[in-house]
């Protein structure tokens, strides 16, 4: 992740589940270039504040758009369920909620497999019809090769999406380990014009209905 300041831009990681992390971060950055930014220890919590609020604020928004929030109900107790999408399976989910939930949901151990069961085909349903709506179709041809893509931008960046179908089709596309980057980058640029044009007619064609009316 980027940070924009005044004085330059910084590249930081940080674990966005970890909620203690953008302030560790922020005051590490600061630390770090205190001389760079014009900060002191007596100063020092000028540039935290800002950069941890920043830094919070990108993780939030960051674990939303790849935070699935339903609710379930299993042995008549309801539940809320937050999956993510980035990183759970059905299956991991299922496991976990059976297995750590199990006195707060009436599970047995004779009726721990239909729980695990249970859990994962609802998750997977759920899971299903999330992707199926968010998914934009992209039509490629990359010399004469056609590729037909589903890409959800909010969740695989267009530069992972391209990284795979490069790597993945190197040899139907003629190209070496030397080639992959500037693959990537004319596969990326090709996505990202392709989802505009196809996010733009969406727009268009709903605001087109809107002033039709009934």
């Amino acid at each position: 992740m980027t940070v924009p300041l005044e004085k330059g831009s910084f590249d930081v990681t940080f674990r966005v589940d970890d909620k203690d992390a953008p302030v560790t971060m922020a005051t590490r950055l600061c630390s770090s270039n205190a001389e760079l930014l014009g900060v002191n220890q007596e100063n020092l919590n000028s540039c935290v504040a800002p950069v941890a609020t920043y830094l919070n604020n990108a993780a939030s928004q960051f674990l939303a758009q790849r935070t699935l929030t339903f609710p379930l109900k299993l042995n008549g107790v309801s539940t809320t369920v937050n999956f993510r999408t980035d990183m759970d399976t059905p299956a991991k989910y299922a496991y976990l909620m059976c297995r750590d939930n199990a006195a707060a949901f009436n599970i047995s151990n004779e009726t721990y497999n239909d729980c695990l069961r249970g859990v994962n085909d609802y998750v997977t349903q759920v899971l299903q019809k999330y992707v199926a709506d968010r998914q934009i179709p992209v039509s490629l041809k990359i010399g004469e090769l056609n590729f037909d893509l589903k890409v959800i931008p909010s969740q695989e960046g267009i530069i992972n999406v391209s990284q795979r179908l490069c790597t993945e089709h190197k040899a139907a596309l003629n190209i070496d380990d030397s080639s992959i980057p500037r693959c990537v980058e004319q596969v990326g640029n090709a996505v990202l014009k392709n989802i505009q044009e196809r996010v733009a007619a969406a727009r268009a064609q709903k605001a087109a209905a809107a002033t039709a009316g009934p």
